[in-house]
């Protein structure tokens, strides 16, 4: 599955994974080495994890939350747990 991203100037690219603002830098160099295309949800969710968890520890003033979408189906939101990089 490809995503498509459109900035606010019509610029436009297609990938695997999509990230915007600061996670454009700290989370898909993280992405480029993990993400395979036989990804489970669950190991997509982990993988969103460590890339938050990236984000979250080099800006403590973001909020630890997350929650995910998975084919229209939208999971409780939860607090993400700030331990181990791993």
């Amino acid at each position: 599955m490809n995503l498509i991203q459109v900035n606010m100037i019509g610029i436009n690219y297609e990938d695997d994974h999509i990230a915007t603002g600061l996670g454009n830098h700290l989370a898909r160099p993280i992405l480029r080495d993990e993400w395979h295309e036989n990804l489970s949800f669950e190991e997509g969710v982990k993988l969103l994890e460590k890339c938050m968890r990236v984000l979250l520890y080099r800006d403590r003033s973001a909020v630890n939350k997350i929650q995910v979408c998975f084919s229209l189906f939208l999971h409780p939101s939860y607090l993400l747990q700030l331990g181990s990089l791993n």
